[in-house]
């Protein structure tokens, strides 16, 4: 399923069974922020193959996630945010992908230190973390997308562009979480 120009919103819903509603809709041909726009700024070109940097929470405060506060997130070089704890390897199936609280991009083995940039800009409102040109590991194909955290508590993945995806391949998006 191609999901390049797509956005994907998770709403908290109290009467949901699994927590979050969604819905996905056509996105604008452009990221929703622009890389760089935030109050703070963290540009890791220099993020390699597998690796996880860890970014606190100083202008929202914190994010809640399946009814836990977070004030600080971890960004995966392979396309995902975590809560909690880190995560440096891929997402090859189910039970890795529940394995702790995750939202994951576009979940793929990505290897922003080959070409690329992963920004977070964070807002009041909202962080935002951007993948740019980050390629899949060994391969000449660069993906974009950016995750938005929203303190309302919603989850935002725009998916503008993620060539080279077949559907034999396993990518993740979404969120997960291994409370409950």
């Amino acid at each position: 399923w191609d999901l390049s120009g797509q956005v994907i919103t998770f709403v908290p819903s109290t009467t949901a069974p699994e927590g979050y509603t969604w819905s996905i809709a056509a996105a604008p041909a452009a990221y929703a922020d622009t890389p760089g726009s935030g109050t703070t700024t963290v540009t890791q070109s220099s993020q390699g193959d597998s690796t996880s940097v860890p970014y606190t929470l100083a202008h929202m405060g914190s994010f809640e996630f399946f009814g836990v506060d977070y004030t600080s997130i971890e960004v995966g070089s392979n396309g995902h945010i975590t809560f909690g704890t880190a995560r440096t390897g891929a997402i090859y199936d189910e039970d890795d992908f529940f394995e702790q609280p995750i939202v994951c991009g576009f979940c793929e083995d990505l290897d922003p230190g080959a070409s690329g940039t992963v920004t977070v800009d964070e807002f009041a409102d909202r962080v935002t973390v951007t993948f740019d040109g980050v390629p899949i590991w060994l391969r000449s194909v660069y993906n974009d997308f950016q995750i938005i955290l929203r303190l309302n508590g919603n989850v935002e993945i725009y998916i503008i562009d993620a060539p080279g995806v077949t559907t034999s391949e396993d990518v993740f998006v979404g969120i997960g979480s291994d409370i409950g």
